[in-house]
């Protein structure tokens, strides 16, 4: 059994390792914007200021940097864990890529031992695909909000150091078949993604970008905005957009339909996104100027409009997100937020971890209004 030793990877800045790069494209920033979120609240018992008070104007950006690494290898994903991949190389692995549970997953399953900040692996007892050349590690996320904000970024810092995306091998484990066509409309060839699910892989030279190594959803960068206006030019004709959640297992508005009419009076287009391929919501939300819905992965759409205006999330009580007034104000939308509290959990369908909700017409319809009038003035 051979110990390798915890390597964080922004370390390498200070202490260079031979057969590893490390370049720094920015230091941890605070990011700062003059939008002033509202709030409305649909039942009297609702404390807003206990759930507004995320709404930060500031936050703090990680730092972004991209690391390249000589003969490592990658573990399959961490069993029962939606992230997390053992990257090891010379006598180190990568402790931006494993967590406590990770570590405590891979032991029970005997991939590896982990004992404090040492993991005990005898690695040459697993087959590997070995990919030759130069590789970019490039993790989709099943998630679009994911994919955005922690995968697709990677890609303004892999032009900047001077790679041509034609000459990379990106590699997508468990990569959304939906997700190619949108891979392809940012210039990365169908015929340069490998997709390989839970296999021990080998790289002559590995691209190990930042934004997979750790979660932007709350604190994104401008990359997650910028890498966007790189991709092929769309023209969606739709100007304003209802979210529905009504294919989704938790989180839904029961009763929406009660608002369509109401909505399609005011120019709205009620859109299920999951009824579309990924680069097709791209095309679709790409001319958006006012998209309302209940939080969740459809609203992840509103980065894709340059022109975005106001961005409005009908939010549970108990699952209360800043993520998307992130996205508003990256983009200079105004932003609202509608509290509903969910329904008992004897109104919900078994393993509802997260209730639907009823909402109230009117009370909606007078908070969309007024929103709508501050953005006309």
């Amino acid at each position: 059994m051979k110990r390798y030793y915890a390597l964080d990877l922004r370390k390498l800045a200070q202490n260079p390792i031979d057969g590893c790069k490390f370049h720094l494209h920015e230091p941890s920033i605070i990011m700062s914007s003059s939008i002033n979120p509202l709030f409305e609240q649909q039942e009297d018992d609702i404390k807003l200021d206990e759930y507004s008070n995320i709404f930060t104007s500031e936050y703090r950006c990680p730092e972004i940097y991209t690391a390249i690494i000589d003969n490592c290898v990658i573990s399959p994903r961490a069993p029962n864990l939606p992230r997390y991949w053992g990257l090891f190389f010379q006598n180190y692995y990568a402790f931006n890529f494993l967590s406590n549970d990770a570590k405590k997953e891979f032991s029970k399953n005997n991939y590896f031992q982990c004992e404090d900040n040492i993991i005990y692996a005898d690695l040459n007892q697993f087959s590997k695909t070995h990919i030759q050349g130069t590789s970019v590690w490039f993790y989709s996320f099943k998630n679009l909000d994911h994919l955005l904000r922690e995968c697709l970024p990677s890609l303004i810092n892999i032009k900047k150091l001077g790679y041509d995306l034609n000459d990379l091998k990106f590699i997508c484990p468990e990569l959304p078949k939906d997700a190619i066509d949108l891979f392809n409309d940012f210039g990365i060839p169908k015929e340069n993604i490998i997709s390989l699910d839970n296999v021990w892989l080998s790289f002559d030279k590995l691209i190990v970008p930042c934004f997979s190594s750790f979660g932007h959803l709350h604190t994104p960068t401008k990359y997650y905005t910028d890498v966007l206006d790189y991709g092929k030019k769309c023209n969606g004709h739709i100007k304003r957009f209802y979210i529905s959640r009504k294919n989704a297992k938790e989180r839904r508005i029961i009763n929406e339909n009660i608002l369509f009419d109401d909505l399609q009076e005011r120019g709205f287009e009620i859109v299920e996104p999951g009824n579309y391929s990924k680069s097709q919501q791209r095309e679709l939300f790409s001319n958006a100027e006012i998209i309302i819905g209940p939080h969740g992965m459809g609203i992840a759409n509103a980065v894709f409009s340059k022109d975005l205006t106001l961005l409005i999330e009908i939010m549970n009580t108990d699952y209360n997100r800043v993520s998307y007034f992130r996205t508003a104000q990256l983009r200079n939308a105004q932003y609202g937020a509608y509290y509903i509290k969910p329904l008992k959990s004897d109104f919900n369908p078994k393993n509802n971890r997260f209730g639907d909700v009823l909402i109230n017409r009117s009370k909606f319809l007078m908070f969309l209004d007024f929103m709508i009038s501050k953005i006309k003035k």
